[in-house]
């Protein structure tokens, strides 16, 4: 009889169960209100990082070194260096310019509303060289991604296994090396 009344007992553990169903329907409820939330507003963020110098007013090949230093790529640097890959020279002033271009080529893709000042991500940054490259793509490439399901998803994949970029969430942000890096395997591979 003691041991049933001592806070030890049956009672104690049933408050206790109470408290992590709570607790656990708690977690669940904040897990599913994060993933709501990126799912609504997307993973891109604004790039904080302010460059000493305005990349605008850099030629290419300065433009390339610049890249080469900055920790976190824009969408504004990224489309006029996927460009530069692309022909070779700059023909585009503007950001507007640029992406009036790509998405004429099918490189970009309206629905995205991509943002000069976004950081750019590795599947956007993935679809993009997929589509300069003009490589062939996969069945998922062909069949879901023609859609819009998972295109970015998709294209990092391909490049992955083209061995052009290495393997990382398609929601991760792009750095300058890894930019530079891609733009050289561009170029290798329209050389051919």
């Amino acid at each position: 009889m003691i041991g049933f009344l001592s806070t030890t007992g049956p009672s104690r553990g049933l408050r206790s169960a109470r408290t992590e169903v709570r607790g656990s329907s708690l977690s669940a409820w904040l897990l599913a209100s994060v993933c709501l939330t990126a799912a609504v507003t997307g993973c891109s963020t604004v790039r904080r990082y302010q460059p000493e110098q305005d990349p605008g007013t850099l030629d290419g090949t300065s433009f390339l070194h610049y890249l080469a230093t900055v920790p976190v790529v824009s969408v504004e640097e990224g489309c006029r260096a996927m460009l530069l890959a692309a022909d070779g020279t700059e023909q585009y002033t503007s950001h507007e310019e640029r992406v009036a271009e790509l998405l004429r080529r099918g490189v970009v893709r309206e629905a995205w509303n991509l943002q000069p000042d976004q950081v750019l991500d590795k599947g956007t940054l993935a679809y993009m060289t997929h589509k300069t490259c003009n490589l062939p793509g996969g069945l998922n490439m062909h069949l879901l991604a023609s859609w819009g399901l998972g295109d970015r998803r998709y294209a990092l994949k391909e490049l992955v296994a083209a061995g052009i970029m290495p393997y990382d969430s398609a929601h991760s942000p792009v750095r300058g090396g890894e930019l530079v890096s891609v733009l050289t395997k561009i170029d290798e591979h329209l050389a051919k």
